[in-house]
């Protein structure tokens, strides 16, 4: 598992209805808004738990990880009323299909 995260402010989240998003990843992500889980891909259904320990479902790889590649990004809406006035908190779990896997990438 690899974490990443960053920080936004919003000052007036009340003028937001839905924020979109997307993604390119090897080989599962989870992501969460201000420590609320928003969104999954190639992971375990919900309401699965995500531990450090989960695997994704399959193995991506060629040019299903390549960020050239427009089909290899995968679009996700935030529902704005996650949203808090101020700094909010993005966070994304990159995880591996498999403990011996020697790649990862995210973007």
């Amino acid at each position: 598992i690899s974490r990443t995260r960053t920080t936004f402010n919003v000052t007036n989240p009340g003028t937001f209805t839905t924020i979109l998003g997307e993604a390119v990843v090897d080989d599962g992500i989870v992501v969460y808004l201000n420590n609320k889980e928003i969104w999954r891909f190639n992971m375990a259904a919900a309401p699965t738990a995500i531990t450090s320990a989960s695997l994704a479902t399959v193995t991506v790889g060629g040019t299903d990880e390549s960020s050239a590649n427009a089909s290899a990004w995968k679009p996700f809406t935030v529902n704005a009323t996650d949203l808090v006035n101020g700094t909010n908190t993005i966070a994304c779990e990159i995880h591996q299909a498999n403990v011996t896997s020697s790649d990862i990438s995210f973007n």
